[in-house]
């Protein structure tokens, strides 16, 4: 005759495993669907490569920009600066917007 502790804990045991099968065969679903929306979003971005190609544009033709200061310099010697054409490279690293104000 089985304790009723033993018999829980084997009913607990049980009732795990249908769980961790139940979400391992939902994470393969998921796998599966995201695979196809993957292949689909790789067909249009070719499919747009392909586009530009035939237009005679070079997405990934590398391109030389000509900075004449840092942000540094231009923040340190803004009063030297004003006025001048300076140009400068980089990328934006945050955007904070404010009703109709944007600041970069």
């Amino acid at each position: 005759m089985k304790t009723p502790f033993l018999a829980l804990t084997k009913a607990y045991d049980n009732k795990y495993r249908r769980v961790a099968e139940w979400r391992k065969n939902m994470n393969e679903n998921e796998n599966i669907r995201t695979e196809a929306e993957l292949s689909s979003l790789l067909k249009v971005r070719r499919e747009k490569l392909a586009a530009l190609r035939e237009e005679g544009n070079d997405p990934f033709a590398i391109t030389k920009y000509d900075q004449t200061h840092t942000s540094d310099e231009i923040k340190n010697g803004f009063d030297a600066l004003e006025g001048a054409h300076v140009s400068i490279a980089g990328r934006l690293m945050a955007k904070r917007v404010m009703g109709k104000a944007s600041f970069c």
